[in-house]
């Protein structure tokens, strides 16, 4: 056996020229095809170009102590057969950490090859494919020319291709975790879909029997029926809870991570103390949404060379804190920078009952810190959100509830209803925190949004309008809409508005054509504050103590914002103000 720190006297010589071409063409291939076909793409290449007849790649699992055959030319089948790591040419070059070359094949310690393929090889070439300090497989080549022997130059060719094989080995391995981890993914979204189902039909159940047996809350069955509901919905909530074992943080965390060395090469670490504990799903997926905008955000802004991850579980509480060591910002200038990321991940967090503070330096990078409950209240529906979506046709309805309910998993979709008088009962009976209304007809959508708004006594109204109809925006508004979204949104569009409107806020399309467009140089700058303040919901005295003037003098301010646009009241200037919440 021979080393690369040793001499063998009968070498062939390498037209290296050839090689860095070849190496370029490599890379191409790496970037435009599968992980897998490129591997096997560099293998042939890496045999013709050293003139040999048959070879292979392994990947190596040091903790294991095996290594599985990825792919092999030439040579008996032996793809995804796994050996012993002491075992064999990928053995010996794991043992060495380095190429390792034999005059024949038949000297490797332990070699795999049957009888007739050890007596056809002669001369045997390997080099350790690596990986960020790391040996995670091995790339071989055998010569059926009995005169041929590698020698310090063939081991530094071959080490040529071991980095481009090792980087489509990465990424094999990544795609294989990426791949595996979704299909888990999937099951367990619809495992908690169709939980989340049963949940509401018993919680409409429960609805409408005590509707039934009283409605005078005095009869004696009424805490039985109750109790009897809220322990089969717990039961339900307690299967949610328990998901899959492969469903855990840590497991998509490290996905989210592999992700972000492979496409970005940042360096990263993930560190978990404290004793793990089970976590409500609804949980891990919003912790998970928030990380996925901070890495987002670290990939998009920072220019990080490392990203670290600290999971500590406490009692009864999940903390987090996501460090980079990019470029950071100054405090006042955190905001602008990550732009409405930073929004989005406060409002998540606190849809979660939880908290976060952003910790950023100019040339030391910044800090996130997040702290979540480890799981909702054991009566969690009370902490989600329960909404109604009304619509004629059940196609709609259905499309919304599965729409909202998989993109936000704090909607509770509590009733699907096709009628008018289907929503005014429907709300009577659960009283939605937010009732969610589509019609193709403009007039009916304006009656439906009226009614539903009539009989909300502590709910909301969220209307769906054709894109770009921005009258029948301002028409819903005024009818007593507390939101807006056009029929083209997406699910994060769409929940959010959901969700900003159960906590009081107007959310609105982003651009809105007022009435005022062509009379908005007519407004003087008094005028101009005093209507962005009108458009945001202040009433007459809130914005005579946000300007520090009389309430008289907003009244004169309002009335002459309502002469010179045409508007008829300040509903309408409300209904008409562009008002985007993020």
């Amino acid at each position: 056996m021979i080393t690369d720190q040793e001499q063998s006297p009968k070498t062939t010589p390498i037209d290296f020229a050839e090689a860095t071409v070849l190496s370029a063409i490599v890379d191409d291939i790496g970037q435009a095809i599968a992980p897998a076909v490129a591997l096997e793409s560099i293998l042939a290449r890496c045999i013709r170009l050293m003139g040999c007849d048959a070879g292979s790649v392994s990947s190596v699992d040091e903790t294991a102590g095996t290594y599985r055959k990825e792919v092999d030319i030439g040579v008996q089948c032996l793809s995804g057969q796994v050996f012993p790591i002491k075992e064999g040419m990928t053995g010996e070059i794991v043992r060495r950490r380095s190429a390792v070359w034999f005059d024949r094949y038949d000297e490797v310690p332990g070699g795999h090859l049957d009888m007739s393929s050890r007596n056809s090889f002669g001369a045997t070439i390997g080099a350790p494919l690596e990986w960020r300090g790391r040996v995670i497989g091995a790339c071989v080549v055998f010569s059926r020319d009995p005169r041929r022997r590698f020698g310090p130059n063939d081991a530094q060719l071959l080490g040529m291709y071991a980095r481009h094989a090792a980087v489509a080995l990465a990424n094999v391995t990544m795609h294989e975790a990426i791949e595996t981890y979704t299909q888990k993914k999937a099951a367990g979204a619809e495992r908690t879909r169709v939980l989340g189902e049963v949940e509401a039909v018993l919680r409409q159940a429960r609805t409408d029997t005590l509707g039934r047996i009283d409605t005078g809350g005095q009869h004696p069955l009424r805490e039985v029926v109750h109790d009897g509901f809220d322990n089969a919905m717990s039961a339900v909530r307690e299967l949610a809870y328990q998901g899959d074992e492969d469903r855990n943080l840590e497991a998509q965390l490290q996905v989210e991570l592999a992700a972000l060395e492979s496409i970005r090469s940042i360096r990263t670490q993930l560190v978990v103390t404290g004793s793990p504990f089970a976590l409500n799903l609804v949980v891990i997926d919003g912790a998970m949404r928030v990380l996925r905008e901070i890495i987002d955000n670290i990939m998009r802004h920072a220019a990080a060379r490392t990203v670290r991850v600290l999971v500590a579980y406490e009692h009864a509480v999940l903390r987090l804190i996501v460090q980079d060591d990019g470029q950071g910002f100054a405090t006042e200038q955190l905001a602008v920078a990550a732009g409405p990321g930073q929004a989005r991940i406060v409002n998540w967090v606190r849809e979660l009952g939880g908290d976060v503070a952003f910790e950023s330096e100019p040339n030391w990078g910044t800090s996130v810190r997040l702290r979540f409950p480890q799981r909702l209240s054991h009566s969690s529906s009370a902490l989600r959100i329960p909404v109604v979506v009304a619509a004629p046709k059940q196609i709609v309805t259905a499309g919304l509830a599965r729409l909202l309910a998989w993109e936000q998993p704090l909607l509770a979709v509590v009733g699907e209803c096709r009628t008018i008088d289907d929503v005014i009962s429907q709300v009577h009976r659960s009283s939605p925190a937010v009732t969610v209304v589509s019609h193709d007809d403009p007039q009916q959508l304006v009656e439906w949004v009226r009614r539903a708004a009539d009989v909300h006594a502590d709910g909301a109204v969220v209307a769906v309008c054709p894109v770009g109809d921005y009258d029948l925006v301002s028409e819903v508004v005024l009818a007593g809409a507390a939101g807006c979204f056009m029929d083209t949104a997406d699910g994060a569009t769409a929940s959010s508005a959901v969700v900003a409107v159960a906590n009081g806020k107007t959310v609105l399309p982003d651009y809105i054509p007022c009435a005022w467009d062509g009379a908005y140089e007519e407004l003087t700058s008094r005028e101009r504050e005093v209507r962005h303040l009108v458009g945001r919901g202040l009433s007459n005295k809130a914005i005579a103590d946000e300007l520090f003037i009389s309430v008289k003098t907003v009244e004169k301010h309002v009335g002459a914002i309502l002469r010179k646009t045409g508007l008829r009241s300040r509903s309408e200037v409300l209904a008409r103000t562009r008002t985007a919440v993020r």
